[in-house]
């Protein structure tokens, strides 16, 4: 059964074009990767069924974990002609299915659609509306912002095709196409004016490939193009290697995104894409009522994105220092994964008889899972991988439930899991050249921790330390998430 602190994070998991940030969320037992801004790809953990871009992250892609900034209020619909930015898209997605443990499962939907936006920028609405080869539709309208709303309303439901390989091992049984734009809380936005905190567009994340003239319409456009290679799976054994492609096409002219495509291919299981495409793009006179709710079931509130309560952590000297794509430690280790799960357990827990248990069937020069056990009841499970020639570092430190927002005034949280029995949470924030660290006392009910001090685009890892009233560290949790 997932964590529902998990569950509320994956919620807001969104695609918004161009501005898509990336993925902001490690998963449990799989690592969110993003590109190095290089054509070398970066290896990491890929998580297979969450991660389509949008995203969070979730690698980089047509698919992104937003987790977005609110702006304003929304404005009580009334009968009005007033401008908005109106967008166009069609949307085809493909997949080509291996499933070598047994037969493909489809739901029998459409791979195609097309998608029509209209944003009202200055009464804070948005109004998504999908139309199926078969004439139905379905509607969402986002309140307060885009891609992260105040509230959400839809109406209809998705007719897009999904496809899963029910006997490929845990996680398999969820749908490999990855992304359905239609069951977002908010709306399919290209350029949109207003750019997030922490948001990153094709510039920052991809690299320009030459000799490409061209998208999928013949239309002018320069290619950016984000590698992501790595692996599904938990470093059991039966792990698979995957490779994501998301390719931006971009106007020369204007600078503004006309086509994205997401590419996910893994080894053994199945090759999926999915492309949207600009048609249109303009401004245009509606009526008001194109944004009211009458007939829509409510899907989303603020108030859902936490069912605690959040608190800001005081500044405090780092316990120990973190990697800047890896979370511990700070420069890889030469030594081997158990050496290193060892000393974790040694300098940053503080755990002097623990023990650590390998994973028999990892690969001696792949990723690894070990057991870390303090010798008291305690366990944590830490994932190990190579950093090429210089040794091994951490990317994934105990089962998930950790996850990276942005709230008022763009200041940045850290949302945690409740730990049973922690008194104290030490926040350990990893950037490119630093290690910035946060205290906050815990109360069951707190899962939103505010960080001042930092901006979203600085945090690259986070390492969050558990202790009990003795001070004695009872947990940790850590991630890494794009820069």
């Amino acid at each position: 059964m997932s964590d529902p602190i998990d569950d509320r994070i994956r919620q807001v998991v969104r695609t918004i074009g161009e501005s898509s940030p990336a993925p902001r969320e490690p998963l449990s037992h799989q690592l969110t990767a993003s590109p190095e801004r290089t054509n070398r790809p970066r290896k990491s953990v890929l998580a297979t069924a969450t991660l389509s871009f949008v995203v969070v992250a979730v690698a980089i892609g047509a698919t992104a974990l937003v987790v977005g900034w609110l702006t304003g209020e929304a404005v009580v619909p009334s009968s009005a002609a007033i401008p908005v930015m109106h967008q166009l898209y069609e949307y085809t997605q493909t997949a080509e299915l291996i499933c070598a443990g047994g037969q493909a499962v489809e739901t029998g939907g459409f791979d195609t659609m097309t998608i029509e936006v209209w944003a009202d920028f200055e009464g804070r609405r948005f109004r998504q509306h999908a139309t199926f080869p078969d004439g139905s539709t379905h509607d969402v309208i986002a309140l307060g912002h885009p891609s992260l709303p105040s509230s959400s309303f839809a109406r209809g439901e998705s007719k897009l095709n999904q496809v899963s390989c029910p006997d490929e091992g845990e996680g398999s049984s969820a749908n490999l196409l990855l992304f359905d734009p239609t069951q977002s809380i908010g709306v399919l936005l290209f350029n949109s004016p207003e750019v997030e905190p922490g948001a990153m567009g094709f510039a920052e994340l991809g690299t320009l490939v030459a000799g490409v003239g061209a998208d999928s319409r013949g239309r002018p456009a320069a290619l950016y193009r984000a590698t992501v290679e790595g692996f599904s799976g938990d470093g059991s054994g039966d792990d698979h290697s995957v490779e994501q492609l998301t390719d931006w096409y971009v106007d020369p002219a204007t600078g503004e995104v006309l086509e994205i495509t997401f590419r996910q291919t893994t080894d053994g299981i199945a090759d999926v894409s999915h492309t949207t495409t600009l048609i249109v793009e303009d401004t245009i006179e509606v009526d008001e009522s194109q944004f009211d709710i009458a007939g829509y079931a409510l899907v989303w509130e603020e108030s859902d994105y936490s069912e605690g309560l959040g608190v800001e952590a005081q500044p405090v000297e780092p316990s120990t220092r973190l990697g800047p794509d890896w979370i511990w430690p700070e420069t890889p280790d030469p030594a081997s994964p158990i050496e290193l799960a060892s000393r974790f357990a040694t300098e940053v827990l503080g755990w002097a008889r623990a023990n650590v248990t390998p994973d028999p069937a990892a690969a001696v020069d792949g990723p690894q899972l070990l057991t870390i056990d303090d010798g008291a009841g305690r366990s944590l499970q830490f994932l190990t991988f190579p950093i090429g020639v210089d040794g091994w570092g951490a990317n994934q430190i105990g089962e998930g439930g950790l996850g990276l927002g942005v709230g008022a005034e763009a200041k940045v949280k850290a949302i945690i899991s409740p730990v049973e029995g922690a008194a104290t949470a030490d926040i350990l924030v990893g950037s490119a050249d630093d290690t910035l660290a946060w205290r906050v006392e815990l109360a069951p009910d707190i899962t939103d921790i505010t960080l001042p001090g930092i901006t979203m685009d600085e945090v690259r890892t986070m390492l969050v330390i558990f202790s009990d009233e003795s001070g004695q560290v009872i947990s940790a949790a850590g991630g890494q998430f794009s820069p």
